[in-house]
Parts: structure tokens; sequence; C-alpha cells
């Protein structure tokens, strides 16, 4: 929720990482809790863009149908 709040942070970046860390490094400790943040950053990076590559490829291959 804090990285959806903080409009200045492009995709809450940052924000949502260190809420994430100051959650869990009680349980996990701070080398753990940085790793799954970052780790948690990436999958939902890549979530992202492997939903919009379909997108991309077919509107360049209908662009190209075109007359």
């Amino acid at each position: 929720m804090a990285g959806l709040v903080a409009v200045v942070a492009p995709a809450g970046l940052g924000v949502r990482e260190s809420v994430f860390i100051l959650m869990l490094q009680g349980t996990l400790g701070a080398p753990g809790a940085a790793a799954l943040a970052i780790a948690s950053r990436v999958m939902l990076t890549v979530t992202e863009v492997g939903a919009a590559v379909p997108f991309l490829l077919t509107s360049r291959e209908h662009a190209r149908a075109a007359p």
C-alpha cells in the first residue's frame, strides 16, 4: 500500500522495498529481508513486462499488415 500512496516514486520504487525490509527484518534479518525485497521487485517487473509483450507483438504485426 505504501508504494501506491507514494506518488513521487514511480511504481513505488524504493518505498515498497523499504517497507518490505522493515516488516521482515525481525523475522529474516536485514540481509534476508533485503534479498526478498529485491527478488519481489524483480519478479513484479518480469510479470508486468511479460504481460505487455503479447500486446506489443500483436500491434506490430497488425501495423505491418495494414495497407
